[in-house]
């Protein structure tokens, strides 16, 4: 019994020993499974809020992309994505321009070389393949592109690398430069004719100082043999050395002449005249009779308008360019072939681009055009340019002829188209036109009809020996000549002589033309005076006439020239 209850004793001291433990595990299991069911709530907890997360990332996401698309779809900028040069997507603006379809964009094959225009595929060949070497690479150039409405525009094109559809593309954006390219060229083109137009300035002072001091030369060359003939019976053996020293002296001022028309402003003295009769003039003139001679293979013909409308102008310098054209188009030809001269008139409701901008407006047009070889590009370029020629010098004139054209042309404000081809070469002069009438000229005067009755000439020169011939001129007019040396001389002799009529040199030392004049006319009011000066008419000479100058005269002037000023000048001053 004893052994037994021990036995029992131990069987349950065992028994509550495992019963302790296995308490003790259940607890140990039961805080286990606390902790991981804590754990699996913090754990489902972050999840859920890995997942919120995820979630608005993805919100975000589709955001973006929709802000990208409406941004890329919206923007006025033509935006292209293309792999391998062939075009994937467009934004609407490129769509509506190239007139396609949002759904034919994937479906259809478009590629970039179907709107670039044939001469640059090459360029766009070079950028593709250099987007294919460096695929990270940013590239940027441009292109004329050819649109379906046959518009071509000059695009800036910028190229960055992109993802499209889950593969490598470019992402473009396409900027319209076409004005900006305008603009550019415009500029370029006014600096080149800015100068250009600087350059004939600057020639044409030298030329004005030059021709300036030949024709006070050419005065005596003129006038000595004008006087000496005078007197010479028609068979003096001394008449036709004379008369050829004259005619060289005439040729030389002639040369002068040119000059002058170089140095702006000669044309500035104009009447109404007639582009169909400068023409008939000259088709009547001994200069057309030498050219046809000269060319007998050339075929000369005129196509006149008859209802031309007239424009203000001087017939001489027009006359002038109209044969330097007729001369230049004749050579052209090289011994066969036609010139033909033209007028018309044309309203320009907008700006013609020819060599130079010609403004809208009415012009009255002359024409001359040859059926020769053409100019050469780089020559058409430097055509009015003085003394640039393709001729041989001094066997087809001075050098000067087109240039005498650009500068009288652009004198009366008007302006000249030239195009020329293998098939021929055609100048253009365009003039504003007029409305109002032609004045009845004068009939020509000789000597013998504008002779003075000794009226007292004041001759006002800082040139003694234009003063000599001016005042020997004067007395075989008839007239009692006076010299001055200046402005300051003058007007002592003013103060006390009595003195008819001034003829007055503009451009003197200390004091010019002008001051002189305003000086005299506050000491003798309505002083007759006859301007005379070997430069164009100036402003100046336009202001002492406002002041009561009569005519002007060009150095070197004849004897007739001369006395026919006078007699006017006088005559006007009686009659007020």
């Amino acid at each position: 019994m004893d052994a037994h209850d021990s036995q029992l004793a131990r069987e349950n001291a065992r028994l509550r020993q495992a019963l302790r433990r296995a308490e003790a595990q259940v607890v140990h299991y039961r805080r286990v499974a606390d902790e991981s069911s804590r754990r699996r709530r913090r754990d489902v907890a972050q999840l859920k809020k890995h997942i919120a997360s995820l979630q608005a990332m993805q919100r975000s996401l589709e955001e973006s992309e929709e802000r990208y698309r409406c941004l890329v779809e919206l923007c006025p900028v033509p935006i292209i994505v293309h792999r391998g040069g062939e075009m994937k997507y467009f934004n609407r603006i490129t769509r509506q321009i190239l007139g396609i379809s949002e759904k034919s964009c994937g479906t259809a094959n478009w590629r970039l070389e179907d709107f670039i225009s044939l001469d640059q595929r090459p360029r766009l060949a070079r950028m593709m393949e250099e987007a294919r070497r460096n695929p990270t690479k940013q590239l940027h150039t441009t292109y004329t592109v050819r649109l379906p409405s046959r518009k071509q525009v000059e695009v800036e094109a910028i190229s960055t690398p992109t993802f499209f559809q889950g593969q490598p593309a470019r992402l473009v954006f396409c900027i319209d430069r076409t004005e900006l390219f305008r603009a550019r060229r415009e500029k370029a083109e006014l600096r080149e004719k800015l100068n250009r137009s600087r350059k004939m300035e600057a020639l044409g002072l030298l030329a004005g100082g030059v021709a300036h001091d030949l024709n006070n030369i050419l005065s005596g060359i003129l006038t000595y043999p004008e006087l000496i003939l005078m007197d010479l019976s028609p068979d003096h053996r001394l008449r036709k050395p004379l008369e050829t020293i004259l005619d060289a002296g005439q040729r030389a001022a002639a040369v002068v002449q040119d000059l002058l028309t170089i140095s702006r402003g000669v044309a500035s003295s104009r009447e109404v005249s007639n582009f169909n009769d400068i023409v008939a003039d000259f088709l009547c003139s001994p200069e057309y009779e030498v050219l046809a001679d000269r060319y007998p293979g050339v075929i000369f013909e005129t196509q006149l308008s008859a209802d031309l409308m007239n424009v203000r102008c001087s017939a001489i310098h027009i006359r002038k360019s109209l044969m330097n054209l007729v001369i230049n188009a004749a050579e052209a030809l090289q011994g066969e072939g036609k010139v033909s001269i033209t007028t018309e008139n044309r309203c320009l409701d907008r700006p013609l681009e020819g060599y130079e901008r010609i403004e809208r407006g009415e012009y009255a047009v002359l024409s001359v055009r040859d059926n020769g070889p053409g100019i050469s590009p780089e020559d058409l370029e430097r055509i009015f340019e003085p003394f640039y020629t393709r001729k041989v010098m001094g066997r087809s004139g001075t050098g000067l002829g087109l240039t005498v054209v650009w500068n009288t042309v652009q004198d009366h404000r008007g302006c000249i188209d030239v195009s020329s081809s293998p098939q021929g070469t055609t100048f253009d002069l365009y003039f504003p036109l007029t409305r109002d009438h032609k004045t009845i000229e004068d009939k020509a005067t000789n000597v013998a009809m504008c002779m003075g009755n000794g009226e007292r000439i004041l001759v006002v020169d800082d040139e003694e020996n234009q003063r000599t011939i001016a005042a020997a001129t004067l007395k075989r007019l008839g007239y009692t000549p006076l010299v001055a040396d200046g402005g300051a001389r003058a007007l002592e002799i003013l103060a006390r002589q009595d003195i008819d009529a001034v003829l007055l040199d503009m451009v003197m030392p200390q004091m010019d033309g002008l001051e002189t004049y305003r000086r005299m006319l506050a000491q003798r009011p309505g002083l007759p005076c006859v301007i005379a000066s070997g430069f164009t008419e100036t402003e100046a000479v336009r202001e002492a006439q406002q002041l009561g100058a009569g005519i002007y005269l060009k150095k070197p002037y004849t004897i007739e020239q001369l006395g026919s000023a006078l007699q006017s000048t006088l005559g006007t001053s009686l009659n007020k």
